[in-house]
């Protein structure tokens, strides 16, 4: 028997899919009573209970469980092993326009979702005004659901599952399509929901999101819990392992993608790589971190201070961020490199990165000595790597996205005593 404030028990849970090459080897297992089939695991012996009033948040990568477990929990699929217990009326939301009919208007579709999900048509009449004002949508709400932009259905879907009252409300990814000034509504009336004493279960990608509505969250990990605590500690080891898989793919693609190379030498830049303080190759940073770019060079003969170019460039095309070792009239200190000779490295330091959240080109380049006439954008280099290396930023904790974040202080005087 389930204690009284547990409204979710979930034991040793298990979900097993049969993967088969093609249609015939499943009639052959059938006939032949032999396994032709693969199996995979999307959830494997997961455990937890959630509390009567909590808001529970789940995430991890594509692929983890985390549509598998919310579905079970919902009775829309059938489990492999374990057991799951749940104490009270369950609405859930497991994607856009669940149990609405594309036809239908969105007036329709209030009678008809209202009533999947339990309502009486009576119940229906009452609620059916502030179900519209609720969304927003009163100059639609006569039109098909299928002329509805997503953010739509996402209001119409959202408002309906919420107006049976529910004990326990499963939202997968449903509020993804909402703009910022809806979810702030959503975010209120679940709010509303669990000060009535109803739980909530919410699945999502946006850290942000998850650390600002939930009491608690669970990190998935193919098929198994990795993490069970702290909504801002389980989205920091999420962001941690989604920035790992990140670096890794954008060091393979840095090494292996065309590149814009050119220049009239004779110094070469034979290789380019980004690294952490640790001097870890590494191409996913968050913000405040140290970065070094370590250009290592190559020439033939001897070359008198060259000017060392950097540039960060965004993937929309704007110029975040640059750097010229032989520039005198910005504020970057003028620096004599001398001779230099045979092979070695330079070493760019940007310390605490101030670049915001985004996917970042890096351009490096090698100039002739400058003179007081020419700029760097009027000299060819002696070699040039054009936005050859991408790089991403993430920006820890705050969800608006700016270009770089500029050190502010305030100071506050007043007049009153």
């Amino acid at each position: 028997m389930m204690e009284k404030h547990i409204v979710i028990s979930v034991k040793n849970l298990s979900k097993m899919y049969k993967i088969y090459k093609g249609p015939k080897d499943l009639l052959k297992e059938v006939l032949f009573r032999k396994k032709y089939h693969e199996e995979f695991w999307a959830l494997k012996n997961i455990s937890f209970k959630v509390k009567r009033g909590e808001v529970l948040g789940i995430i991890g990568r594509n692929g983890a469980g985390k549509s598998t477990l919310l579905k079970i929990l919902s009775g829309t699929l059938d489990k492999t092993s374990g057991t799951v217990k749940i104490n009270g009326r369950v609405s859930a939301i497991l994607e856009l326009g669940t149990g609405f009919h594309p036809e239908y208007t969105g007036r329709e579709n209030i009678y008809n979702g209202g009533m999947i999900l339990g309502m009486s048509r009576k119940e229906i009449d009452r609620k059916i005004n502030s179900i519209i004002e609720f969304t927003e949508l009163e100059e639609f709400i006569d039109r098909p659901f299928k002329t509805y932009s997503d953010g739509m259905k996402t209001r119409l879907t959202f408002a309906v599952a919420t107006a049976i009252n529910p004990e326990v409300l499963i939202i997968d990814e449903a509020l993804a399509a909402g703009d910022s000034f809806f979810i702030n509504k959503c975010i209120q009336r679940i709010t509303d929901l669990c000060q009535s004493g109803a739980t909530v279960l919410i699945v999502s990608h946006n850290t942000f999101l998850l650390q600002r509505l939930c009491s608690r969250a669970i990190l998935l990990e193919k098929g198994k819990i990795k993490v069970d605590g702290d909504p801002v500690k389980v989205c920091q080891e999420y962001e941690f392992s989604v920035m790992q898989d990140v670096s890794k793919k954008l060091k393979i693609e840095n090494k292996t993608s065309g590149k814009k190379i050119w220049g009239s030498g004779p110094l070469k830049i034979k290789q380019v790589r980004v690294l952490d303080k640790k001097g870890k190759e590494k191409y996913s940073f968050v913000q405040g971190e140290d970065l070094t770019i370590r250009i290592f060079y190559e020439t033939p003969k001897p070359i008198n201070n060259p000017g060392i170019y950097c540039l960060f460039t965004r993937n929309d095309g704007v110029y975040a961020a640059s750097f010229f070792s032989g520039e005198t009239e910005t504020y970057h200190p003028k620096i004599n490199l001398g001779k230099i000779e045979k092979s070695g490295w330079f070493d760019i330091f940007w310390p605490k990165l101030h670049l915001g959240d985004g996917v970042f080109y890096i351009t490096v380049g090698i100039f002739p000595e400058k003179n007081k006439s020419n700029s760097v954008l009027h000299v060819e280099p002696y070699h040039m790597h054009d936005k050859c290396y991408k790089l991403t930023v993430k920006r820890p904790d705050r969800p608006l996205q700016t270009l770089f974040d500029q050190e502010v202080k305030l100071k506050h005087c007043s007049n009153g005593k």
